[in-house]
């Protein structure tokens, strides 16, 4: 490095008038040598981001003019930031934090003399350390330019602490400064990163991203980087996706490896019907049940979690303790349908100042939604325990039993109607009975158990389990049609189409659809947003994850031969788009003319796209073929008082399509391609009847081995396509590209050989 002392006179003397900003060069370093700026003239601006709250981006820089020296943040950021000078063996100088509103403002008050220094860019409270771990500042007083006044100040700095801030993008101001290495900018090249994509930095910014430097002055014209792996990512909810592990793990999924399919699921553990239970003796004493064992703490807060004890237990030699700021969870994924019973053993002692809690929700994600469905309270004030949910009064509840293990209960029914039924018992005395479901959102399944203890005293509990109320039965076919509303807040709900047309909708995960339309592997796509459209992707049991956002609100959404679509009521002209899923980009593929297309999807059986438009002559039902865009009536308007839907799936060459006023006592409707023109729509359940705001839907099965054709069943039909299968994913797809190659592996074993012969005869004499 060829610092500023010794060329400072022939840099004055060659500095001009015009502004100087330095860009950090991929992710400046938090600790010595930090980023050396480099450059000729005056440096007036860092220009950076701070990708998260624990991020600190140190820039070595020269001040040459000390007593005209400033660096402040005021109106560069919406960041509470903290900015932190050091000098050039790393001890500090002086820290500005609130000194212009949020932001910071570093005078000249304690720059001694011009030189190496180190300038820093934080969050608010992620605060520099010595080597023993001290801070070098005291969190306070704020508003304040100080020298460093903390217990940490004699030693310089070794590294960096504290609370998590903000992140974002900044613009630090500077005055008397200059480079800290005089020369020209350091050459730049192409770089590849994990996601696929190509940025041009220095190899010190990529390296620093965890890039790979393609040398000097490559270009990322066209792209010379290979596509990113795709995974199997887990999510809480049990539903995976194929995604990339950066996008993976922005999302708050478990990334399984490059290339691991979602089939067969590697997410459930624990198979629906298989039953849980843990009675602690297996871990260490003093383990701390974060991450360990399925135990959590709620929100992924470890300060949260259960503590293994061996001070008290029902049986040897530990159980789960909580207490303070304990909220303990257990999640569970795959628990729906059926009757289930949950047993817990809790001890309470005599000595509780505040009420205890013991919890089951229906849904639950790190960060929410939740959907509570159990809430027992053990309050010391009344003595009593009551579900505050169903009985808020306590009208009904009991006295608590004290330094004692008592038994709690709670036996579900999921298949007694539409808010199946719960009883609750303590101590072997019903508690209370009623509705699984309380209020309007909530869905017919078992998101996790929750021990949740905000008091100083401890609350033990030991031999939970969570088991089928009746014998495990093999688990059912899949739940491939979808569908959602667009407001209300109610959940998606799935049925396998058992006891049509009296079918069984299950609830799934909240969120607003639009438009749904599925990917031959199981994903859907989702569209909502209203007038400002986004575009999701999403596992059936959940969580949509964010794509991009979308050129024109589109209403209906079809996936076909690996092409997304969507009609545009808003866009002009008014028609059918082709959506680009990367970056939101849409293409007219087709006007409509006065049609509009709300309910739209694709059929994999004859390849065709089918709408359903309530403007026009005729209204009704039509084929569009996706190569010519020609539209053929096919049928007329449901038969509705009011024929109005915004959701239509398309799947085992039926058209499903659900009226938007459930709750005015309308059926769904189906109609059978094989009809041809001019058929009959053949009612059936609707999934919303309590909802005016019918969104999207989708027909998502997912892997079907034996299927080869898409059509539902496996016939003789499907050797030809299996035979297909045999010669590679391409060539497969290439024929049959909205059939998915893995329903030829019918063993199950991630590849289609002359092993699936046997399964696939055996499936047809099924």
């Amino acid at each position: 490095m060829r610092l500023r002392v010794a060329l400072l006179t022939a840099l004055l003397c060659a500095a001009t008038v015009n502004a100087q900003t330095w860009t950090e060069d991929g992710d400046a370093a938090a600790l010595l040598p930090g980023q050396t700026t480099v450059g000729s003239g005056p440096l007036t601006a860092i220009n950076g981001t701070l990708t998260s709250g624990t991020d600190a981006d140190l820039y070595a820089i020269y001040i040459d003019d000390p007593q005209n020296f400033s660096a402040r943040t005021c109106g560069g950021t919406s960041i509470d930031s903290c900015l932190y000078l050091f000098d050039e063996n790393g001890f500090g100088v002086s820290m500005s934090e609130d000194g212009c509103g949020a932001q910071s403002w570093l005078t000249s008050q304690f720059v001694a003399a011009p030189g190496l220094y180190y300038l820093t860019m934080t969050a608010w409270d992620f605060d520099p350390l010595n080597a023993g771990g001290l801070e070098i500042w005291n969190d306070a007083p704020w508003g304040v330019e100080r020298a460093p006044d903390g217990p940490g100040a004699p030693g310089p700095l070794a590294g960096w602490g504290g609370s998590a801030g903000g992140s974002g993008g900044y613009v630090i101001a500077l005055t008397g400064a200059t480079y800290a290495e005089y020369g020209p900018p350091p050459p730049t090249g192409a770089g590849c990163f994990e996601d696929g994509q190509c940025q041009v930095r220095t190899a010190t910014g990529c390296n620093s991203l965890g890039g790979n430097y393609l040398g000097d002055d490559t270009t990322c014209t066209p792209n010379p980087c290979p596509p990113p792996l795709a995974g199997a990512c887990c999510f809480s909810t049990g539903g995976c996706l194929e995604l990339t592990q950066p996008m993976c793990n922005a999302n708050g999924g478990a990334y399984q490896g490059a290339n691991v399919p979602c089939w067969p699921s590697p997410c459930v553990e624990q198979p629906p019907g298989g039953g849980w239970s843990d009675n602690f003796d297996s871990y260490p004493q003093g383990t701390v049940l974060y991450n360990v064992g399925g135990w959590t703490g709620w929100d992924d807060n470890p300060d949260a979690a259960g503590v293994v004890d061996g001070s008290n237990y029902r049986s040897a030699p530990h159980s789960i303790a909580v207490k303070g700021a304990g909220d303990a969870i257990h999640p569970f994924t795959g628990i729906q349908g059926g009757k289930w019973v949950i047993k817990a053993w809790q001890y309470i002692p005599s000595n509780l100042s505040a009420t205890t809690y013991f919890i089951v929700n229906s849904y639950y994600q790190h960060g929410g939604p939740y959907f509570w469905t159990v809430e027992l309270h053990f309050n010391p004030a009344l003595g009593v325990v009551f579900d505050s949910l169903r009985d808020p009064n306590a009208a009904s509840a009991l006295p608590i039993v004290y330094d004692e293990w008592v038994e709690i209960r709670v036996e579900v029914d999921f298949d007694a109607g539409w808010l199946g039924t719960v009883w609750q018992y303590y101590g072997g005395q019903l508690l209370y009975t009623g509705n699984w479901i309380q209020g309007a959102v909530g869905q017919l399944a078992i998101g996790n158990i929750d021990l949740f203890a905000p008091h100083p005293e401890t609350v033990f509990y030991d031999d939970l389990s969570l088991q089928p109320w009746e014998p495990p039965t093999p688990p059912g076919a899949a739940r491939p049609l979808f569908a959602g509303v667009l407001y209300g807040g109610l959940p998606t709900r799935t049925t396998d189409l058992s006891g049509f047309p009296n079918t069984n909708w299950l609830s799934g995960f909240p969120f607003e659809v639009d438009g749904a339309a599925a990917r031959p592997d199981g994903a859907v796509f989702i569209s909502n947003g209203g007038f400002s459209g986004k575009l999701y992707l999403a596992p059936v049991e959940g969580p949509a994850i964010w794509l991009c956002n979308l050129q024109y609100p589109a209403e209906g959404l079809a996936y076909g031969r690996g092409r997304l679509f969507g009609f545009c009521n808003f866009a002009s002209p008014l028609g059918i788009y082709e959506i680009n899923p990367s970056n939101g980009s849409m293409t007219l593929a087709m006007s409509t003319g006065d049609r509009r297309f709300f309910a739209l999807d694709y059929n994999p059986v004859d390849g065709l796209l089918y709408g359903y438009t309530e403007y026009g002559s005729p209204t009704g039902l039509y084929a569009i073929n996706i190569d010519t865009m020609q539209m053929t009536f096919i049928a007329p308007p449901i038969p509705t008082a009011n024929s109005a839907a915004r959701a239509m799936a398309c799947g085992y060459n039926k058209v499903y399509l659900v009226p938007v006023y459930g709750n005015e006592g309308y059926d769904m409707y189906v109609y059978d391609l094989a009809q041809g023109v001019g058929g009959v729509w053949v009612p059936m359940t609707h999934p919303f009847p309590e909802s005016q705001s019918t969104g999207g839907a989708a027909f998502a099965p997912g892997h079907v081995p034996g299927d080869t054709n898409c059509d539902g069943a496996v016939t003789f039909d499907d050797i030809d396509p299996f035979v297909l299968a045999l010669g590679g994913q391409a060539a497969f797809n290439a024929e049959l590209p909205d059939c998915y190659w893995r329903n030829a592996d019918c063993n199950l074993d991630g590849s289609v050989t002359f092993d699936d012969i046997d399964p696939f005869v055996a499936l047809l004499g099924q």
